[in-house]
């Protein structure tokens, strides 16, 4: 008698493709759909995409069927707002405007802050673009910010105006926050400039009106005043355990707001599980 364990890999291996019609109406076989949504292609199949035809190994889907995501079957030059560039993927806003795309290979791009190479662009629906980053910090870039020159490494994400929002250092430097000098992984910025946050190389233990905090990092507002911090280690302030996990949070007003969601919204008054 067989065993049924090795049946059931016996079936699964079986169950390798399946034709579809996929959202734009496109037939295809579907060898897989990952972790991402994205359909992976028994074989290269043509699509209408909004760059016009071209053969894909995989693709995803907006909701309302319009291509999202392009897995290209062999690398491609397209047409982007940064200008010409080969790549293997590319992502489309709804619209059908480009919302990023992966280079073939690290490419000389323009950007806010001049001429770099990067692996991975992306554009707001303007055109205008909203990131570019590298898989790797081989290569080490200076750039001038509101708090004064760094090293940049992996990536750096821009407003739509083109100012810096965010940017990863290539090694720890120190910068002036609005809590003190400290030794930063990375800072964002608010469009004035001001700096919004930072991810610190070492946990710093700050006063607060609910105590001594021992923080990994740190979301200001725009007036200096701090909006959240992520614990560095379990902390239990007004009777309420908060992990690592957690960023907590303050009003403007220096109002202590307790456990924050993404987004800077408070989170509901639950007993915490987390350890």
């Amino acid at each position: 008698m067989r065993n049924p364990i090795v049946s059931v890999l016996l079936a699964s291996l079986a169950i390798t493709s399946q034709a579809a019609i996929l959202p734009d109406g496109t037939d295809a076989v579907v060898k897989k759909r990952n972790v991402f949504g994205v359909s992976v292609l028994a074989e290269p199949t043509e699509f209408n995409t909004p760059l016009g035809k071209m053969k894909l190994g995989g693709v995803s889907f907006h909701n309302s069927g319009k291509i999202k995501r392009c897995e290209l079957a062999q690398p491609q030059a397209i047409d982007t707002p940064a200008g010409k560039v080969e790549v293997d993927v590319v992502g489309f806003y709804e619209s059908g405007k480009i919302t990023y795309c992966d280079l073939t290979e690290r490419t000389l791009i323009d950007t806010p802050v001049g001429k770099v190479k990067m692996d991975e662009i992306g554009f707001y629906e303007s055109g205008k673009m909203e990131r570019c980053h590298r898989a790797s910090g081989s290569e080490l870039l200076v750039i001038e910010t509101p708090a004064g020159k760094i090293k940049v490494s992996l990536f750096i994400e821009f407003h739509e105006s083109g100012k810096i929002r965010q940017c990863g250092l290539a090694a720890p430097q120190i910068v002036d926050t609005p809590a003190g000098k400290m030794k930063v992984w990375s800072v964002g910025f608010h469009e004035s400039g001001k700096l919004k946050d930072c991810v610190v190389a070492e946990p710093q233990i700050i006063d607060t009106n609910v105590g001594k905090v021992s923080v990994k990092s740190f979301e200001f507002y725009e007036s200096g005043k701090i909006r959240t911090v992520k614990p560095s280690e379990k902390t239990t302030i007004q009777g309420q355990e908060f992990s690592k996990a957690h960023s907590i949070g303050w009003d403007e007003n220096g109002k202590f707001l307790g456990r924050i969601k993404s987004g800077g919204e408070k989170a509901a008054s639950v007993p915490n599980t987390d350890k």
